[in-house]
Formats: structure tokens, C-alpha cells, sequence
């Protein structure tokens, strides 16, 4: 089975794909990586015409390659699954319900710590009916910078299905003889047409096992830039803006998902009429909630195409579109020979309808920027400490905004902070345990009062917060490491966050300086003094905001004494000569 890299469209079997990606010209090979990266080759064991190349960074988790193994090959109904490494096992967390002869380790676990080159791993979803994956590590990198955590680099294409009688292409299944059929053999008289479906996308181990539907558009999160708009996902449409033409257009698998991002529950077990059925149903309803609860921007992206249907490349990523298609807001494809965004006409009318609509947009955007702003200061925000917080910045009655469904959807959209469950972290956050933990060691400590105009200034993407601090350990890495500008903020911004995670504060020193070398050993003590500095005016998220100059300040203005041999009081665990009493 041939596959095609994702990178050239070129295809190449499943072992010259290996040797093709070591030397494909598409690899943008120039760009570094510091963290580094793992290529992973994965394959369904029992039938291994199914198979992928992806690349992973060191740092993501085992739960990250859990969550895209799902979305690209077996998610159906919220199983359990578990990788097995070394002889442990990791389980997900997914359905506690269900039976399983539980381990003691989760998926919360970085990859680079139980993974090395050239390790075998076996992937188990679903305990009734499961699909076995295997994967192999087969390098490691450093010179590929993507903008994912996961990458697909390769897969097989998708395979011919043979109808069962006459051996011509299968177009439908049957599930009550679990038959692939051709378009003669499903219309024979002994067919039951209740149970006959048409065929989706079928390129995964899992077809038709469980509720299994695949869907490739989950892809979209996993491509390299150079297929961000890849052609599969435009098909021919006719310019027609009736929201049942779109909806029939669409796989079970993705008006589950419409139904899933409008609100509309237990709908899984329903056949495809039945799903257009419902959204249809709801369609004004949901609509309604969902312009009320997004901002002006995705507003005005929804109105440029109202009246002009030419899609409009202002640098896009695909998965925007996407975004607005999983909600059946706008839908996609080429009309004469062009590329378009429809907007149904049921939609259309709603927005005419609107009245007042401008004032809620603007608050809308004014809390998703205030929440975002105290992502980037606290790291991890519960939304009942937002809704008290934000008192203190605008001058309106929360009570009137569903803040789960704004943050949950903005979320989504931006991609600068995550939202589930109630609640919202910054997106390099690696353990909202960790922080939460180590905040209820201080339960007294309030969280940090900063002023309105640093929190929307921090929501923007790519901010840096250049203290008094960041500039001083800034200039020192220049000046005397002979680091380019852009050298060093990548090596600040890695820094900061180690920092704000709290992780080990040796271990950073090591990670930033280990590459360089010193012709005295003052020189490293010396620079080991400016990153500590640097750290303890870093204002950290297992501190709600404050840094620890702050908290010592505070301690000393309270008069409590702290000895060089007590705890630190910042809540490492080190001793306080070993810590913030360094500097």
C-alpha cells in the first residue's frame, strides 16, 4: 500500500516513505527546534495497510498523542485506551465507567521522559472491541520547527473497498450482513435499506467497528503549513444557500460534530437524517446563542462573506474556516472553477434580525482579552474567579454573559489559551494540577491586582512582558554570549515559561547554558546569578501573579524572619539559601 508525504504529494511505499522523509526538499530543514522532536512511524498491527509518519515535540505528553490517534483513526464513543512502554502501562482517564484492569500510570506524562530512540510502543483502544496500534521511534530531530506539537509527515492513502458480491467499487455497507456494496448489490430486493449506509471516508484500522465513522477533516489541526490549504478539502458545490444542501453534503462523523459544538446532546446513536433533522430544528435557536457569544472579529469574518461568496485569502489558517463549519455557520467549496464561503440564508436572516448586536460583541471581546491577559499572569483561572476579578474591570452585569460558552468557543478560535470544564489556562501550561496544588499551600494569598490595560496588552499573541528583569538578563546574554536578539528571546521565552511551570530551577540553569562554553568558572557562576534574579522577578502562576521579590518583600514587611536553612518561602521546597536566597 502506497502512502503520500505530506510535505512534496509525491508517493513512495511504506519503507521508501521512511527513506524519502530524510531527504524530502519540502523539509524545511534550516529552522531550529530546541526542545527537539521525535518521528514516530505508526501502524495498525493486524492490518498494516494503515499506516502514518508524524512527528511529535519531546515535550508533549503521552495524552496529546492519545488525543490525535483518536481524532485520526478510532475515536467512536469515548473509550478507554492505553499505551504500553517498557513494561508499564499508561491509561486515559476518558470513560471511568468502564472496566479495565487499571494501572498506576495516566497519559499526564511528558514523552521524552519514558521514550528514547528506536523504542517499541503498543497503543490498545477500546477494551470490548479493540484496535491494536504499534509504534516505532525512529529518529529524533532538532532542525524542524512546526507550529503543532503533532505533525502528520505521511499516510497510506486510502485503500479500495470492493463491494462483497461482484468485486466492483464498494459505495454503501450493509450492517446487518456487515457487507461493503456496490450501488447494483445494495438495491437488491433482500436488502434491508434501513440498515444500508453510504460510505464515508474509510482510511482508518477502525472502520466500521463500534460507531466508528472516519472523517478527514480531522486531519486539519495535523497538517504542515504547506498544505494548510490542501485541495481535498474544497469540494465542487453548487452556489446554493440552503442550509439542508450543506447539511447533506456532510458525513454522520462531522454533523455529530455541528451537534456537539451547538449544545445538541444525545444524538450519537441517530442515523444521518435524523442529525440534519435536529440541527435543522434548532438551527435559529443555536444560532442565536452563538452570535451572542463571540466577539467582533469572528463577526466580521462571518459578514465579509454575506454579500460576496469569493473566498478572500487574508492569510487564514484553514482550520478558521473549519471552525465556522463544525457550527454550521459557513460552509466551503468551489463554485465555477473558484473557492467559496457560503453563509445559509436561515443564518443570514438572523443576523438582519439583530438588533444592538455591535455593544455585546465589544463586551465580548473585552472579557475574552481580560481572561486571556490573566491566562498569561495566573497560568491556570477557574471561570467563578474570573466573574469576581472582573468586577474590578468593567462596568457591566456579568450575570447577562455566559462566560463558559464565550471562553469555551474563543478557546477554540484563538488558540491562545485553552477552556474546558470551567477552566481556562495558558496553552504552556503543563500541569494545572501542579499549580492548583501548590496554590492551596497558600490559601490566603490573593491573586495579583494588575491593572486593566497590562491584561489586554498580554492577551495579544506573541507578547513579551519586557520587565526591568527580562531586559537585564536580555542584554547580559548578548553581551556576553555573543547571542543574536532573536536568539535570545527564544531562549527567554523558554525560560520563562520553565519558570513559571516551577520546574526544577537547576535543571533550567542547565538547559540554558549547557551548550556554551566558559573559560572561568565564574563566568557560569555569574550567569547562574542573573537567571535567578531573573526568576525570582518572574511573575509565576503557582504564585497567583506575584513574584517571589514580592512575596519576600511582603514577608519581611510582616516581620516573619526567614533562616537560610528554612523552606523557601516561594513553596519550591528548597531550602531558602538554595533558592530565592541566592541572589
Amino acid at each position: 500500500m502506497k502512502g503520500k508525504c505530506y510535505y512534496c504529494n509525491n508517493e513512495f511505499t511504506k519503507s521508501g516513505m521512511s527513506r524519502h522523509l530524510k531527504n524530502c526538499n519540502r523539509l524545511d530543514k534550516s529552522s531550529v527546534n530546541s526542545a527537539g522532536k521525535f518521528i514516530l512511524f505508526i501502524e495498525a498491527r493486524y492490518n498494516p495497510d494503515y499506516w502514518l509518519y508524524i512527528n511529535i515535540d519531546k515535550e508533549a505528553k503521552l495524552k496529546d498523542l492519545d488525543r490525535f490517534l483518536r481524532n485520526i483513526w478510532v475515536e467512536c464513543c469515548g473509550h478507554l485506551s492505553r499505551f504500553s512502554i517498557h513494561g508499564e502501562n499508561y491509561d486515559s482517564e476518558i470513560d471511568t465507567d468502564e472496566i479495565w484492569n487499571r494501572s498506576k500510570n495516566n497519559m499526564n506524562v511528558i514523552i521524552k521522559n519514558i521514550i528514547k530512540l528506536k523504542d517499541d510502543i503498543d497503543y490498545e483502544y477500546d477494551l470490548g472491541n479493540t484496535t491494536y496500534l504499534k509504534i516505532k521511534v525512529i529518529n529524533e530531530i532538532k532542525w524542524l520547527k512546526t507550529k503543532n506539537k503533532i505533525e502528520i509527515m505521511a499516510r497510506n492513502n486510502k485503500p479500495d473497498i470492493l463491494c462483497a458480491e461482484c468485486d466492483r467499487k464498494a459505495e454503501y455497507y450493509d450492517y446487518e450482513n456487515q457487507e461493503y456494496l456496490c450501488v447494483k448489490c445494495s438495491k437488491k430486493a433482500f436488502r434491508n435499506v434501513e440498515m444500508i449506509e453510504k460510505l464515508e471516508y474509510e482510511n482508518s484500522p477502525r472502520d466500521r467497528v463500534c460507531s466508528y465513522h472516519g472523517n478527514k477533516y480531522n486531519e486539519v489541526p495535523y497538517l504542515p503549513e504547506v498544505l494548510e490549504d490542501d485541495a481535498c478539502l474544497w469540494d465542487k458545490i453548487d452556489e446554493n444557500f440552503d442550509l439542508t444542501y450543506h447539511l447533506e453534503r456532510l458525513t454522520k462523523k462531522q454533523l455529530l460534530d455541528i451537534c456537539k459544538n451547538l449544545y445538541i446532546k444525545k444524538v450519537s446513536g441517530l442515523k444521518k437524517d435524523d442529525l440534519k433533522n435536529i440541527i435543522k430544528s434548532v438551527y435559529k435557536d443555536r444560532m442565536n446563542v452563538f452570535i451572542d457569544n463571540i466577539d467582533i472579529a469572528r463577526f466580521h469574518y462571518i459578514l465579509n462573506y454575506l454579500n460576496n461568496s469569493e473566498y478572500r485569502n487574508d492569510n487564514s489558517h484553514i482550520d478558521k474556516i473549519m471552525y465556522f463549519k463544525n457550527r454550521a455557520v459557513l460552509f466551503n467549496g468551489i463554485i465555477n472553477g473558484k473557492r467559496s464561503i457560503i453563509v445559509p440564508q436561515e443564518l443570514e436572516e438572523i443576523i438582519r434580525n439583530k438588533n444592538n448586536l455591535q455593544n455585546r460583541l465589544k463586551k465580548n471581546e473585552e472579557l475574552i482579552k481580560l481572561f486571556c491577559g490573566m491566562c498569561f499572569y495566573y497560568g491556570v483561572l477557574n471561570i467563578n474567579d474570573f466573574r469576581i476579578l472582573a468586577k474590578s474591570y468593567v462596568n457591566y452585569n456579568l450575570s447577562d454573559f455566559n462566560l463558559d460558552i464565550i471562553m469555551e468557543n474563543a478557546s477554540e478560535y484563538y488558540g491562545i489559551f485553552k477552556f474546558r470544564n470551567g477552566i481556562g489556562c495558558n496553552i504552556y501550561v503543563k500541569d494545572i494540577s501542579y499549580i492548583l496544588n501548590k496554590r492551596n499551600e497558600k490559601r490566603n494569598l490573593n491573586f495579583y491586582p494588575f491593572k486593566k490595560q497590562q491584561l489586554l496588552s498580554s492577551s495579544k499573541p506573541g507578547f513579551i512582558d519586557r520587565t526591568k528583569s527580562y531586559r537585564r538578563l536580555s542584554n547580559y546574554l548578548i553581551n556576553n554570549l555573543n547571542l543574536s536578539k532573536s536568539s535570545v528571546e527564544s531562549l527567554m521565552y523558554n525560560l520563562e515559561i520553565s519558570i513559571k511551570n516551577g520546574e526544577d530551577f537547576d535543571e533550567m540553569v542547565l538547559n540554558l547554558i549547557g551548550d556554551f562554553k566558559f573559560e572561568k568558572v565564574e563566568q557560569a557562576a555569574h550567569i547562574t546569578n542573573e537567571i535567578c534574579y531573573f526568576s525570582n522577578n518572574t511573575r509565576q502562576w503557582i504564585t497567583k501573579g506575584y513574584t517571589i521579590e514580592e512575596l519576600n518583600y511582603n514577608t519581611v514587611q510582616n516581620k516573619i524572619k526567614i533562616g537560610r536553612n528554612d523552606l523557601c518561602p516561594c513553596g519550591s521546597g528548597k531550602k531558602y539559601k538554595n533558592c530565592c536566597g541566592r541572589k
